[in-house]
C-alpha cells in the first residue's frame, strides 16, 4: 500500500489575478477537522454503545460499517493520489490535465461506496467520508496550483532556449541574431511579472540571458571564422559576462593562432622568392641587365676576369641553381659558390680532348665530357660548384650530400659520380638527348627562400602565431614535396609498364608523363629502353639489392614507403617483384613482415663471422680493395637471401632455424672453380688459363658458355665430419672409403644432393 507522504510548501507566490479564482478553505474543515470530527463521533459513538445497554446492537453495527467505508474509502484515495501514476505525482502539465478527472473521480467513489450502506450506517459513513473527501480536493487544488507554475517555468524556459537556438542558427546574419535576443527578453518580462520578480532579480536575469546567447554564437562562428568571430565579440564584448568573456577567449585562443597562420603562411608563400641581391650592371652588350638570380650568383663566382660568363647561365638554370643556394642551411650555404660556369665552344674542346685520350673512344668519352658545343656548360645549363673558393669535392661530406639529396627539388642534378661538384640541368649523354625540364624553373624554386621565411617569421609579433605560421609553411612545402614526388612515381611506374608491356619508347610517352618524371627518371628509363632494346636482361645492381632488402629487414613499415622507382632501371624484374611484394607484405600484416625481418637480420649476421673467417670482409681494407669486399659481401648475404626463401617456398612457409641457416651458408661458401670453354676448330676448347677459382655464391651471375666444378680438398672437411661420412661409407660399402669418396660425399651433401642421407654429426 503506497505511503502518504508529508506535503511539503511549494512556495507558489503568483499573483491573485493569476490563481483562476480558486478558492482555497482557510477554515479547521479544509485541513481535516471535519474528519477529526466525524471519527470523534463514530468513537463516541462506540463508547456509548459500550457503556449504555439501552443502545441496540444495530446502532454498534452501524458504526462498523460506516468504518469499513470510511477505510475503503481512504485506502482507494490514497492510491490514486500516490500510487503508480497517481494524481500527486504528476507534474506540471500533466497534473493540470489530470485535476479535473481525479476530483470527479473522488467524488464518483464516495457516493459509489456509500451507496453499499443503509440507515444510520450511510449517515456516519457520509459524514466521516464527506469531511476526508474535502481535505483531498484541498490538496489536489494545492498541487495543481503548483504544477502550474512549474509548467510556466518549464514553457519559458524551452521558449528562451528556442530564441537562443534561433540566434545561433543565424549567426550570419546579425539582425537575426538581435531579433531573437530581444524575443527571449520579452519572454523575461512576461515570467518576471508572473513571479512578482523584482526589477533587479528581473536585470540580472536578462544579462545572463542575452550573454548566454552572445556567447554560444561567438562560439559558432569560431569553427567557420575565428577573426568573424573575434569582431563580433569586440562588437558586443559590453554585452559578455565576465566569466562567459573568460570562456570565449579560452576557446578562441587556438583556432584564432591557426586562422593567423594561414593568413600569415599564405602572405609569405603567395610572395615567392624575395630579391637575392642587389650585383652589378651587365656589361654593354652582354644583356640588358642582369636577372635576380644571376646577380646572387654572380656575387658567387669565383671564375676571376670570367665572372661575368655567370650572366651568360640560361635563364631557368640560374634560376633554379640560385634558389638551391638560398635554401641550403645557413652553415652550408655560407660556403657555396661557383667555381667555373658558361664556357664556349672551344674551351670545351681542351677537356673532350683530353678524356679521348683517357678514355680511348668517344662513346667512352661521352660518359664524363660531352663533344663540344652539346655540353650543358655550352648552353648556360651547368656549372662546377665551389666552396670557400675551392672545389666543392673538397667540402665536408654534409655538404655534399645536402645538395645531392636536395637537387631534385630544384629541376637539377648531379650526373657524374666522378665529379661531385658538376652540377646541371639537361643530360645529353649516351648517344641520346632527354631534357623535358629544359627552360623550366623548378616549382621550388619559385618558393620563398630559407631568409625570406625567417624574415616573414620574424613580423609576427605573437610568438604562437610566429611558430604555428613556421611550421605550416614547412608542412605545407614538404606536403607539396611529397604530392610532387607521388605523381612522379606514379608517372615512372606506368612508364616502365609501357616500355616492358606495350613496348612503348619514351620518345612517344606523353608529354605531361616525361614532365612528371623528370630529367633523371627519364635519363633512367631511355638507359632501360636501349638494354631492352637491345636484348639484354637487366641485372640487380648486387650492392644496391642488398641494401634494400636489408632495408626491408630492419624496417618493414617504413620501407613500405621507399619509391623503388628511382632504383628499376638497376633491378631486374624477379628484385622488382620481390621488394614490391614486401612493401605489400609489411601494408597487410607489419607483425609477419617483421618476423620475417628478424629471420633475415639474424642471417645476415650469423653469416658474417663465417664470411669474415674466409676472408671476405672490408675490415682494414681501403680503397678499391674495400669496394670489391663489399659487393663480396653484397653478392653473398644476396644468395643467402634467395636460400632463405627457396627454402621457406619448399616448407609451407616454415622459417629456418640456425642450423637450416647454417647449412645454406656452409654450401654457398664450397670452393670452386668457374671454367670458361671456348670454340676452336669447331669443337671445344678449355683454356688453361681460363680456370677462375671462388666460392660457390660467385657462380651464381657467371658468364654465359662457362662450368662450375667443386673443388673441396680433403683437409678443407671438419675433422668431425670427416669421421661420421668416413663411419656411413663405411657401413654402406663394407670397407673403408677413399678420401676422394669421403670429399665427394661430402660435397654431395653442401649441395643439396644428399638430404635423404643426414649425417648424424651435423653442427
Amino acid at each position: 500500500m503506497p505511503r502518504v507522504p508529508t506535503y511539503q510548501d511549494t512556495g507558489i507566490r503568483l499573483r491573485p489575478a493569476r490563481q483562476q479564482m480558486i478558492n482555497v478553505q482557510a477554515n479547521p474543515d479544509a485541513f481535516g477537522a471535519g474528519i477529526g470530527r466525524g471519527l470523534k463521533q463514530l468513537s463516541g459513538g462506540m463508547r456509548e454503545a459500550a457503556g449504555a445497554v439501552a443502545r441496540t446492537l444495530k446502532d454498534l453495527d452501524d458504526m462498523n460499517a460506516a468504518k469499513d467505508g470510511d477505510n475503503r474509502y481512504a485506502d482507494w484515495l490514497r492510491e490514486e493520489q500516490y500510487g503508480e501514476g497517481g494524481f500527486m505525482r504528476l507534474q506540471g502539465r500533466d497534473a493540470l490535465a489530470a485535476e479535473k478527472g481525479f476530483q470527479e473521480k473522488a467524488v464518483r467513489k464516495q457516493k459509489e461506496i456509500g451507496a453499499s450502506l443503509k440507515g444510520g450506517a450511510a449517515e456516519k459513513y457520509n459524514v466521516a467520508s464527506t469531511a476526508r473527501l474535502n481535505g483531498t480536493l484541498n490538496k489536489a487544488i494545492r498541487h495543481a496550483a503548483a504544477a502550474r507554475k512549474t509548467w510556466t517555468d518549464e514553457t519559458s524556459a524551452a521558449r528562451l532556449n528556442t530564441f537562443g537556438e534561433d540566434a545561433v542558427a543565424a549567426y550570419e546574419n546579425p539582425k537575426e541574431i538581435d531579433k531573437n535576443i530581444l524575443a527571449g527578453l520579452n519572454e523575461l518580462d512576461h515570467l518576471g511579472e508572473l513571479h512578482g520578480w523584482d526589477d533587479e532579480i528581473l536585470q540580472n536575469r536578462k544579462v545572463e540571458y542575452t550573454s548566454s546567447v552572445r556567447l554560444n554564437t561567438a562560439q559558432r562562428m569560431i569553427s567557420d571564422d575565428p577573426k568573424a568571430a573575434e569582431a563580433y565579440y569586440e562588437a558586443h564584448k559590453d554585452q559578455f559576462t565576465g566569466p562567459h568573456q573568460a570562456t570565449f577567449m579560452k576557446a578562441l585562443r587556438s583556432p584564432l593562432i591557426s586562422a593567423n597562420a594561414r593568413a600569415y603562411a599564405a602572405d609569405i608563400l603567395s610572395a615567392g622568392r624575395s630579391s637575392a641581391s642587389g650585383g652589378p650592371a651587365a656589361p654593354a652588350g652582354v644583356f640588358q641587365g642582369p636577372t635576380k638570380a644571376k646577380a646572387f650568383l654572380l656575387e658567387r663566382s669565383s671564375q676571376g676576369d670570367r665572372a661575368m660568363d655567370t650572366l651568360r647561365l640560361d635563364d631557368a638554370f640560374a634560376e633554379n641553381l640560385a634558389a638551391m643556394i638560398q635554401d641550403a642551411p645557413p652553415e652550408i650555404r655560407k660556403g657555396l659558390g661557383i667555381n667555373s660556369g658558361y664556357r664556349a665552344t672551344e674551351p670545351q674542346k681542351g677537356p673532350r680532348d683530353h678524356d679521348l685520350k683517357k678514355n680511348g673512344s668517344a662513346a667512352a668519352a661521352r660518359n664524363s665530357v660531352a663533344p663540344a658545343g652539346r655540353s650543358g656548360r655550352y648552353t648556360g645549363q651547368a656549372v662546377e660548384l665551389s666552396y670557400n673558393g675551392a672545389s666543392l669535392a673538397q667540402a665536408p661530406q654534409i655538404a655534399i650530400d645536402w645538395l645531392h639529396s636536395n637537387a631534385g627539388k630544384y629541376g637539377l642534378h648531379f650526373l657524374l659520380s666522378n665529379e661531385s661538384s658538376h652540377v646541371e640541368t639537361a643530360v645529353s649523354r649516351g648517344g641520346g638527348t632527354v631534357a623535358p625540364a629544359r627552360g623550366s624553373v623548378a616549382s621550388r624554386s619559385t618558393m620563398p627562400s630559407y631568409d625570406d621565411i625567417e624574415a616573414g617569421l620574424a613580423k609576427i609579433s605573437d610568438p604562437d602565431v610566429r611558430d604555428a605560421t613556421g611550421k605550416l609553411i614547412y608542412a605545407q612545402m614538404e606536403a607539396q614535396a611529397k604530392a610532387e614526388k607521388a605523381r612522379t612515381t606514379a608517372a615512372t611506374a606506368r612508364a616502365y609498364e609501357m616500355m616492358e608491356k606495350d613496348n612503348v619508347s619514351p620518345f612517344d610517352f606523353p608529354h605531361d608523363m616525361t614532365a612528371e618524371i623528370g630529367i633523371d627518371g627519364m635519363s633512367k628509363l631511355m638507359s632501360y629502353w636501349e638494354k631492352q632494346s637491345a636484348g639484354e636482361k637487366v641485372q640487380s645492381d648486387e650492392g644496391l639489392l642488398y641494401k634494400l632488402r636489408l632495408d626491408a629487414a630492419k624496417d618493414p613499415v617504413a620501407f613500405a614507403d621507399v619509391d623503388l622507382t628511382q632504383h628499376f632501371d638497376k633491378l631486374s624484374k624477379d628484385a622488382r617483384k620481390e621488394l614490391t611484394d614486401k612493401q605489400a607484405a609489411a601494408l597487410k600484416d607489419s607483425r609477419e613482415a617483421r618476423e620475417s625481418g628478424r629471420v633475415l637480420m639474424t642471417a645476415f649476421s650469423q653469416a658474417a663471422a663465417q664470411l669474415e673467417a674466409v676472408g671476405i670482409t672490408t675490415t682494414g681494407k681501403i680503397g678499391n680493395d674495400r669496394t670489391k669486399a663489399a659487393k663480396r659481401i653484397a653478392r653473398f648475404q644476396n644468395a643467402l637471401t634467395e636460400e632463405i626463401a627457396a627454402f621457406t617456398a619448399a616448407n609451407n612457409g616454415k622459417k629456418p632455424t640456425y642450423a637450416d641457416i647454417q647449412k645454406m651458408t656452409d654450401k654457398l661458401l664450397l670452393p670452386i672453380v668457374i671454367k670458361k670453354k671456348e670454340t676452336l676448330g669447331g669443337s671445344d676448347y678449355l683454356w688453361p688459363d681460363s680456370e677462375t677459382k671462388g666460392l660457390l655464391f660467385d657462380a651464381l651471375h657467371r658468364e654465359d658458355g662457362t662450368s662450375v666444378d667443386v673443388v673441396v680438398e680433403y683437409g678443407d672437411i671438419p675433422i668431425h665430419l670427416r669421421k661420421a661420412i668416413a663411419e656411413r661409407l663405411e657401413g654402406k660399402l663394407g670397407r673403408t672409403p677413399s678420401e676422394d669418396e669421403i670429399v665427394t660425399r661430402f660435397e654431395q651433401w653442401r649441395l643439396g644432393q644428399k638430404d635423404d642421407e643426414p649425417i648424424s654429426a651435423d653442427p
